[in-house]
């Protein structure tokens, strides 16, 4: 693998385990590069956010999330991650002496000094005096052929587990008003190397393995929660930075955080960029006349980042420069003139913008903070290396381009970003190219570490990025809803990981991410990411509902189960705008006996958020409620009821039985409307009292017998056909085109579901305390 390809193999999470924060215990969550997590308020959502930025925050995430976090347990918090073998201990006799001594300063500038220490240490601690590898020092224990091969397969692209023992944090610099703008952060982890199905041979000589094998020995034993088929292997020397960075922002920041915020970087970047320009300057064949002063070149950058962000989120701002220190210009670009909105430096300038603008105002400003970070490291290493390239090659690359960055030069009046950007360009691969060169001057991890740091090549060691949205459809209408959510779609396929928080179905239907249902439950708070069948049940059910899939998890007051296409049809028709209002979704069971195996019930047991009702006609309550009655004794209906009404009260989910007096609800079709087709209909008083007649006889002939079905004996004994679909519906279509109304009964039972609808709320809201 040549030095730039390890470059290009970024950290890949696969899991996170929370095992103990806030209302938070012992959660396992399978990582994907998009997740959406969903659920009721006071389910936890904003807390595993929390855990979230403790494991992988960033110094200005923890900046501004540091007043709401909960003290972390020793190991209460862990990620597992597939990283580079370079993360793995360096061989013992590539490093410095475990007890060499290192100044403060030089061990700031050079982390690779303390890290090689730290190695050195660990190799000492398990008897390991020699090896220039990773495997080589390990040859030194002697393990059997078997152990060591096993060990080289899961050693080239690792998995390991990082668990956090310590998190501290601590504001170092405030501004004038208070505000915190400056914080030193200190993590350790411990950390376990993992494996994928361990042979039984090495799980057989795993008990006469050293002791650097315990976490073998206990996986074993206990398998801990992690990937599925992982098991830890052998421990590894503690680290103190996380395989991802996470940002977000989890308040809104004041308009003097967030000048204050990019002026830092700004001027953090001036120097680098000031280097570069001049190294640019100093090339053998530089285009015209160069102005070697960068000073304006990453005010340049944050202006382009922050409108590249806006493009997506809110496309009718964009960003300029001004000419002043740190400053940005605001511009609506709505109308034929593009119109100021306001500057950066204003002690308004967030205000300007309304509650939804403001949001992602701020975030695309956060976003040009970043993006003048990686500026500044590029340009470091980029100034290291200009004056080491190939004189004949630079200017070859220069002529090829000069014509088109002249351009570029005349029309703004003066050396752009871009026309320096143009010029390092066409020198991207010889730069490259310098920088593996300098890499390959040291044959060891070690070396090259402290190379990449020196140098400042670091930067070309690509980074996980997480980008966290707690509730991103806040303060916005629908249609901008909808377009930040294809926004966050385009961030995750650009590379970044991104996770969200919301219950806005916009947010919750977006194509190949993870939806992730958090929820209390009585044995507690769990995540549960939605499998393959659960995705199919949820189309099913959003089908049927006549509902998007998003739409499906966030906007019901209610859920009716009705016994089958009938119920739903007379409903739908006849009080449909009177129950969509309350929030009233339908679902038809297709006759009560079927209900408990369906997996669309299965879902809608373990994922909807909501209070469950079921219509029922002719099934007796008293009988489903009474537990001293044998399950065996009753029929099969309400045998499926019984088991639903136990499964919702293990969860303490409110199940809420209307019933009917009369056999079926075709039995509440207006009497007039039917006799249109069928005159000699004599009314539903006789029908009834007939068909209890004939039931009741059956019962004392048979107890176990199954009532009669209604709708085939009402015509046999009638004439009168409501056996089909379409007749039911024709007489219901008649109905409402006449005002003719149903049956008293079935209206006063429809308002006995708005009510429940409006009052019912589940899960209940916990009382204040740290669940958010």
């Amino acid at each position: 693998m040549s030095e730039l390809e390890r470059f290009e193999l970024a950290p890949e999470l696969l899991g996170i385990h929370v095992g103990a924060y806030k209302n938070l215990r012992d959660q396992w969550l399978d990582w994907a590069d998009g997740m959406a997590l969903f659920g009721p308020n006071g389910a936890g959502k904003t807390n595993f956010l929390e855990a979230l930025a403790i494991l992988l925050g960033t110094d200005q995430t923890l900046l501004l999330a540091h007043p709401r976090l909960a003290p972390v347990t020793t190991n209460g918090l862990g990620v597992v991650a597939r990283v580079s073998a370079d993360e793995l201990p360096w061989g013992p006799s590539t490093l410095l002496p475990a007890n060499l001594p290192i100044p403060s300063d030089l061990a700031r500038r050079l982390p690779a000094l303390s890290r090689g220490r730290q190695d050195a240490a660990w190799w000492q601690a398990i008897g390991v005096g020699g090896g220039d590898s990773f495997m080589a020092g390990l040859a030194e224990l002697a393990l059997p052929v078997e152990v060591r091969e096993y060990l080289e397969s899961q050693s080239t692209r690792p998995v390991i587990r990082y668990r956090l023992v310590s998190f501290a944090f601590q504001v170092t610099d405030r501004l004038e008003d208070g505000d915190p703008i400056a914080i030193r952060v200190e993590r350790r982890f411990s950390r376990t190397l993992m494996g994928f199905c361990p042979p039984e041979v090495v799980k057989r000589l795993a008990d006469g393995l050293p002791d650097v094998f315990a976490p073998l020995r206990t996986a074993l034993a206990a398998p801990p929660t992690g990937p599925d088929g992982y098991l830890d292997i052998l421990a590894l020397p503690d680290a103190s930075e996380p395989p991802a960075q996470l940002e977000w922002l989890p308040r809104s920041r004041r308009s003097g955080e967030v000048y204050e915020h990019l002026r830092s970087r700004m001027e953090a970047a001036e120097n680098p960029a000031e280097r570069l320009a001049e190294s640019l300057a100093d090339l053998p064949a530089a285009v015209g006349d160069f102005d070697a002063d960068g000073r304006w070149w990453a005010h340049e950058v944050a202006a382009e980042a922050a409108s590249a962000e806006l493009a997506v989120t809110l496309d009718h701002v964009r960003v300029q420069l001004t000419g002043d220190h740190a400053d940005l210009e605001f511009l609506d670009i709505r109308g034929q003139e593009p119109i100021c909105i306001g500057h950066t430096r204003a002690a308004d300038a967030l205000e300007r913008f309304s509650a939804g603008e403001r949001r992602w105002v701020d975030e695309a400003l956060a976003t040009a903070a970043r993006a003048v970070d990686r500026f500044a490291a590029r340009a470091e290493w980029q100034a290291n290396l200009l004056d080491k390239l190939d004189e004949a090659a630079v200017i070859e690359s220069l002529v090829g381009v000069s014509e088109s960055v002249q351009s570029l030069v005349s029309q703004a009046g003066f050396w752009t970003a871009e026309a320096k950007e143009r010029l390092l360009g066409v020198l991207e691969g010889q730069l490259l190219a310098a920088a593996r060169e300098r890499l390959s001057e040291n044959g060891s991890s070690f070396g090259r570490f402290l190379t990449e740091q020196s140098a400042g090549l670091s930067s070309l060691r690509p980074q996980t990025v997480v980008r966290v949205f707690d509730e991103p459809e806040s303060h916005l209408h629908p249609q901008a809803q909808r377009m930040i959510a294809v926004a966050l779609d385009r961030l995750r396929l650009r590379g970044d990981n991104v996770v969200l928080a919301s219950h806005s179905p916009h947010f919750l239907d977006l194509p190949e991410w993870r939806l992730v249902h958090v929820q209390r439950t009585p044995e507690g708070t769990t995540m549960s990411a939605l499998a393959a069948a659960d995705l199919d049940a949820r189309k099913a059910l959003a089908g049927q509902m006549g509902l998007t899939r998003g739409e499906l998890l966030t906007r019901m007051s209610l859920l009716l189960i009705v016994e089958g296409e009938h119920d739903r049809l007379l409903l739908e028709e006849l009080y449909g705008a009177r129950l969509q209002d309350a929030g009233v979704a339908i679902i038809r069971m297709h006759g009560t006996s079927n209900l408990p195996a369906t997996a669309e019930m299965d879902f809608i047991e373990r994922h909807l958020d909501v209070p469950i009702g079921v219509l029922l006609d002719f099934t007796r309550l008293e009988k489903v409620d009474d537990n001293r009655i044998p399950t065996s004794h009753l029929h099969a209906e309400e045998q499926a009821l019984r088991h639903l009404r136990r499964a919702c009260r293990k969860n303490r989910r409110p199940m809420t039985y209307f019933g009917l007096s009369r056999p079926d609800i075709v039995a509440y079709l207006n009497e007039d409307a039917i006799r249109v087709d069928e005159p000699g209909f004599p009314g539903w008083t006789r029908v009834t009292r007939e068909f209890a007649a004939v039931s009741g006889h059956l019962r004392q002939a048979q107890p176990s017998a199954e009532r009669p079905s209604f709708k085939p004996w009402l015509e046999k004994r009638f004439g009168v056909d409501l056996t089909r679909t379409d007749r039911v519906r024709q007489v219901v279509e008649r109905m409402v085109q006449e005002g003719l109304p149903a049956g008293a009964e079935l209206t006063k039972v429809v308002r006995e579901v708005e009510r429940k609808a409006a009052a019912g709320r589940w899960p209940e809201q916990p009382a204040a305390g740290p669940a958010h």
